[in-house]
């Protein structure tokens, strides 16, 4: 079961950062019509996000519970819609041929900005660098 808030990870609190999310729960109020936009990518693997709906996630005209964009797939910025009561998300990554996530150093830095909300993040590793992938996801207007 997918929690119903944010979950913090503690790990970097020495570092001066006390609110590094490792799984965001966005409230969705009803079909919302959603962009994730890939900002950057500073970091030697390949990186990502996964996102999960407790309805469905539309994308392309099809419908999944969940769905996992890559920074380095040729887009930057894929449009879905969110189905369903929230919206869950956390920071990928492929270490060789494998997807990791969840890692105890793992985590996102959020922002509000305007229409939605920045993530900074940090795959793995002590150095605190949340530069690793940073995307937004923010609502896009109704036609």
């Amino acid at each position: 079961m997918l929690p119903k808030s944010p979950v913090y990870t503690d790990c970097f609190k020495e570092m001066g950062h006390d609110s590094v999310v490792k799984i965001e729960a966005l409230p969705i109020d009803g079909p919302q019509r959603l962009r994730l936009i890939f900002e950057s990518c500073n970091s030697p693997r390949p990186q990502g996000v996964w996102l999960r709906s407790d309805d469905s996630l539309l994308i392309d005209g099809q419908a999944f519970t969940t769905a996992e964009f890559w920074a380095d797939a040729g887009k930057d910025h894929y449009d879905f819609t969110c189905k369903g009561s929230a919206l869950w998300l956390y920071n990928i990554w492929l270490d060789g041929d494998a997807r990791r996530s969840q890692a105890y150093s793992s985590g996102m830095l959020v922002q509000e900005v305007e229409g939605g909300r920045r993530y900074r993040c940090q795959d793995f590793g002590p150095d605190a660098d949340f530069s690793r992938l940073v995307f937004r996801i923010v609502r896009r207007p109704e036609h």
